[in-house]
């Protein structure tokens, strides 16, 4: 039984968090009606190489722009070990059994789904919101075309009325920010302004992070 409207997940290494995942998540939030989202910065990643950066520093830039509707949650640095999306939406269903959860996911995220631990069962445990312009054209993995070939919605009313098991695209404006570009510039001593939040720049000049 749902007793309350679809729950916001939003993973990653948030190495730094920047504003395209405040972007990402604005645009989640707003196209579906969300409740919230939740920020869950991985403890291991899976798929990268361990950060530099030490997780209360990458904690410490992401309570600095948490402000309502958006929540940090650390669930992942919690349960400790590889951080496998799986595990976590198991977990949250738990915690939130009557509410819908939308994993939220750019399309460069989306398009590399097959490769994420147990990917086939994700539907199980959520809806997947996909932000990208309608526009670009990029090739859906034949292995994930077969997957949500028949529970790609339209309205964002399905995500309110099920638990999970759809997929909705939401036609919003790239923000071409990535956090390795972030870390780039600023090993390079080159200007970020515009890229990060000023509360996360602040902790990154203050602390001296990613300058080498």
């Amino acid at each position: 039984m749902i007793n309350g409207p679809p729950i916001g997940v939003l993973g990653g290494s948030f190495d730094p968090v920047h504003c395209g995942h405040l972007h990402l998540a604005n645009e989640a939030y707003n196209a579906v009606g969300l409740s919230e989202v939740r920020f869950i910065p991985l403890n291991v990643p899976a798929h990268k190489q361990s950060s530099v950066t030490g997780t209360a520093d990458k904690c410490a830039m992401l309570r600095a722009v948490m402000a309502p509707p958006f929540v940090l949650d650390l669930v992942e640095i919690e349960r400790g070990g590889v951080s496998y999306t799986i595990d976590t939406l198991k977990q949250l269903r738990s915690t939130f059994p009557g509410r819908p959860l939308c994993l939220v996911l750019g399309k460069d995220a989306f398009v590399q789904l097959a490769s994420w631990k147990e990917y086939r069962k994700l539907l199980d445990f959520c809806h997947l919101v996909v932000v990208a312009r309608a526009e670009v054209e990029e090739k859906i993995p034949d292995e994930l075309e077969l997957i949500i070939k028949d529970v790609v919605v339209d309205e964002s009313d399905h995500l309110h009325s099920n638990l999970s098991g759809k997929v909705f695209f939401v036609d919003a404006p790239l923000v071409e920010i990535s956090s390795s570009n972030v870390r780039e510039k600023l090993f390079q001593k080159q200007p970020i302004y515009g890229l990060v939040p000023d509360a996360v720049l602040e902790i990154i000049n203050n602390k001296g992070l990613y300058r080498g």
